[in-house]
């Protein structure tokens, strides 16, 4: 894109670019990376959560690339860390679901003590709109990482797409 002096306003992307990796990217085309997750930034240290995942990362980490998905993987063991707890001494698959399943839908649900918008595992009703969350962050090179453009917290109620369902063999 440089070479042939082609700039874009936004590359919005998934995940899988939300990462330190881009800082090897050239410039300015690495400016113009947006990327989205439901939690909020890995580089955002105002958040406890988050800046308690950076201590234990560099920790047991210390020469791996930053990524947006170790802080979605760090989340998950989280959520299952307090499933546990919430089952004492008898950790079963059956209590795990249970423990899935006593978040409501909307404000009530599990939040990750604070990293995401409020999720829930209830099954969905597909025929009504639902709110949809997400934080966006954009490479920015005077951070030397991705800085949130948009909170997590940036919901908009949109009705479910998808495709009918057709057996593929698979």
């Amino acid at each position: 894109m440089d070479r042939q002096g082609f700039t874009v306003t936004a590359k919005v992307s998934t995940v899988e670019v939300y990462g330190q990796a881009v800082g090897q990217w050239s410039s300015p085309c690495r400016d113009s990376v947006y990327s989205t997750d439901v939690s909020d930034a890995y580089s955002d240290t105002s958040n406890p959560v988050v800046a308690q995942f950076r201590k234990a990362f560099s920790t047991y980490e210390p020469n791996a690339e930053l990524h947006q998905w170790a802080l979605d993987a760090y989340a998950l063991g989280m959520a299952f860390g307090d499933a546990v707890k919430s089952m004492g001494a008898d950790v079963t698959r059956s209590g795990f679901i249970k423990w899935l399943d006593h978040f409501p839908q909307g404000a009530s649900g599990y939040t990750y003590d604070g990293l995401t918008a409020p999720v829930s595992w209830q099954t969905e009703s597909y025929s009504a709109p639902a709110p949809n969350c997400n934080g966006i962050a954009q490479w920015n090179d005077s951070a030397g990482s991705f800085v949130t453009v948009a909170p997590v917290t940036t919901c908009y109620t949109m009705p479910w797409i998808s495709a009918p369902f057709s057996p593929d063999g698979s």
